[in-house]
């Protein structure tokens, strides 16, 4: 049987009684032979949203999958859907595996669990946020899971909006994906078609309006690294029932303006802050950096807990605070000491916003803005490991200013390639056997910056120091490490320095009146770019978190009674992409070099991929990198 013919009859087996529906979808469903690349197959995605008049709304969703190994155990053995319990409730309908046999086990209900999510098991505030996970039995290869539940949500007056994203494509294959929404006759709502997905088919009954939309045989995606989101690559549907981003702003300014304090502990805590701070800058810095560093982060997605956040003296009486109760503390802190900030909604998952859409559900991420004449003042309240003043995420993005008014859309301060930059300097001093001594200075600022500090601020000594042991070691085989320093990783108003001194017993190969000597490869995996051009080609773009130089230089005195016999020769090359280029010079007996390689755009199209992996890959060839000595006669 073909897949289409079995996409239009999965409908009508699942209406059949248990025995029969059972045997039926055993029997006619594809196996793993036609799918052997996948983990699970998708038989049937329904979603269904139904809005009443009185603008409360219901989810029903039935999914039923064919588990082909192990991945698809992993992947589908657990299903979790997370909740608001203030407002909404789940109920599961139906929830049972049929064995390959055709053996019917249902789910008992000690594996229906409602549990509060682990992230947040020690932030009791978080209370209202929910997970429903049900665990199926007896899951093995070519077993099916068939689950369906409701999610019912009743919110106050001035709630009763909807909103949402749905996929209609994913990393395994899906036969058949329907949803369709259904509200009374004259409600509104905005609707946008992404990634070629179809127009719905549309029908009007009984003083209601139903949407369907429908896809089948949606093919596997196939991922690739540092590729887009899910949501810009596959067909995607993108719906809000308000009517413009002013409408949005003023129901979020509604929500959390109320929660701004400026007495009691907060106007204490900000006159602590900024004893003796005169000037207005110092003193942002310095409640930023305490909000930062000091308020525990609660990895909390906006919006997932709603958006209303907890009072600025709650935040600060407990120290910790998901994205809207750090953004909240924040410009409470400043408000008190007569500084105006408001808070800015960003999305850190790299999907684009799409501003035909008004709708808070394409933001995950807050940021605060503090306004000013020229370039204004932007703050990641999460931003703990971060030098002042920089943007670890939703950096030069689309968002959406929050203000006592309403909201408007603008765009969050970018930075450029210099401003994230990875810096490594040498000095190597060779001798006649072969062995050297040197000292490596690492530079970080911006991004990487940002990796140094998550990567060594919170190590022990002795951690640190086998860190810095095997990057000396990556230098040449049996390096061994004399001393090291860092600066001050918990201050983020100061660049980040790491400092080793090495001696390597065999840094020049001797091969009869020759040695031939190499720059050191980069020793430390956080000073490299995060998206290396390891495929020939990309099908999908591929993502840079944010525009980046790589630069390596430094001197190598050779050793008395050895003269240069070859030097790689300079090179500059410019693309559409980026830039490289390279000088080695010689000043007596001393060879000073510099390469710098930038990527200049954060997103890189399949079509400008090869210019990017050409100029990568002429950055790092060790023919680039290579010196031959030859031994005076």
């Amino acid at each position: 049987m073909t897949k289409r013919k079995l996409s239009f009859l999965i409908p009508m087996i699942l209406c059949l009684p248990l025995w029969a529906w059972a045997e039926g979808i055993m029997k006619d469903s594809p196996g793993a032979e036609q799918y052997p690349n996948a983990g699970a197959l998708v038989l049937l995605h329904q979603k269904d949203l139904r809005v009443d008049e009185q603008g409360n709304w219901e989810v029903e969703e039935h999914l039923v999958v064919k588990v082909f190994n192990d991945r698809g155990k992993r992947e589908f053995g657990d299903i979790k859907r997370r909740f608001d319990q203030r407002w909404e409730r789940m109920t599961v309908d139906r929830a049972r595996t049929i064995k390959g046999d055709g053996t019917v086990i249902e789910v008992p209900e000690n594996a229906k669990n409602i549990i509060t999510p682990p992230e947040l098991s020690d932030a009791t505030i978080y209370a209202n946020v929910r997970q429903l996970v049900v665990s199926f039995p007896g899951l093995e290869e070519n077993s099916i899971i068939d689950y369906q539940a409701r999610l019912k949500s009743e919110r106050p007056l001035g709630d009763r909006f909807f909103w949402g994203s749905e996929p209609f494509g994913g990393y395994e294959p899906i036969l058949k994906k329907e949803f369709t929404i259904s509200l009374p006759q004259g409600k509104e709502f905005k609707y946008k078609l992404l990634n070629g997905l179809s127009q719905p088919e549309v029908e009007r009954l009984g003083g209601r309006v139903k949407y369907t939309w429908r896809v089948s045989d949606s093919p596997q995606l196939t991922p690739e690294p540092s590729m887009p989101p899910l949501g810009e690559v596959v067909p995607r549907l993108i719906y809000s029932s308000f009517d413009s981003w002013e409408a949005v702003g003023r129901w979020l300014g509604g929500k959390f303006f109320p929660g701004v304090e400026t007495a009691g502990g907060v106007q204490v805590k900000a006159a602590e802050l900024c004893r003796g701070l005169s000037l207005e800058e110092e003193r942002i810095k310095e409640i930023f950096l305490w909000v930062a560093t000091q308020v525990r982060n609660i990895p909390l997605r906006l919006g997932d807990g709603g958006y209303t956040p907890h009072s600025a003296s709650l935040v600060l009486h407990n120290r910790y605070g998901d994205p809207r109760d750090k953004g909240i503390l924040l410009i409470s802190l400043l408000k008190a000491e007569g500084i105006e900030a408001l808070p800015v909604l960003v999305n850190n998952s790299n999907e684009k916003l799409v501003e035909e859409i008004p709708s808070p559900g394409q933001f995950d991420g807050l940021l605060v803005m503090v306004p000013r004449p020229g370039r204004a003042i932007w703050l990641d309240p999460f931003a703990q490991n971060s030098p002042y003043g920089y943007l670890p995420f939703g950096n030069g993005q689309r968002c959406l200013l929050v203000s006592r008014k309403g909201g408007r859309l603008t765009q969050t301060w970018a930075s450029s390639a210099a401003e994230n930059q990875a810096t490594r300097r040498l000095k190597i001093t060779l001798e006649g056997d072969g062995s050297a001594s040197g000292e490596l200075r690492f530079l970080p600022s911006g991004y990487f910056d940002l990796r140094t500090r998550e990567k060594l601020k919170d190590l022990t000594p002795q951690l640190r120091k086998m860190l810095f042991e095997e990057a000396a070691n990556r230098l040449a085989e049996g390096t061994e490490l004399k001393g090291y320093k860092l600066s001050k990783l918990q201050d983020l108003t100061w660049g980040d320095t790491l400092q080793f001194i090495f001696r390597t017993p065999q840094y020049g190969i001797k091969e009869g009146d020759l040695m031939l000597v190499k720059v050191p490869p980069n020793p430390f995996p956080f000073a490299d770019i995060p998206v290396s051009p390891k495929l020939s080609q990309r099908r999908y773009p591929l993502l840079s978190p944010q525009p980046l130089t790589l630069v390596v230089e430094g001197s190598i005195t050779i050793p008395p009674g050895y003269k240069v016999d070859y030097l790689p020769p300079e090179r500059e090359e410019v693309n559409g992409v980026g830039y490289f280029s390279q000088s080695f010079q010689q000043e007596g007996q001393r060879v000073t070099f510099h390469a710098k390689f930038t990527l200049e755009k954060r997103e890189v199209s399949p079509e400008e991929y090869p210019q990017f992996k050409g100029l990568y890959e002429e950055f790092t060839h060790p023919q680039n990198s290579l010196l031959i000595l030859e031994r005076a006669k």
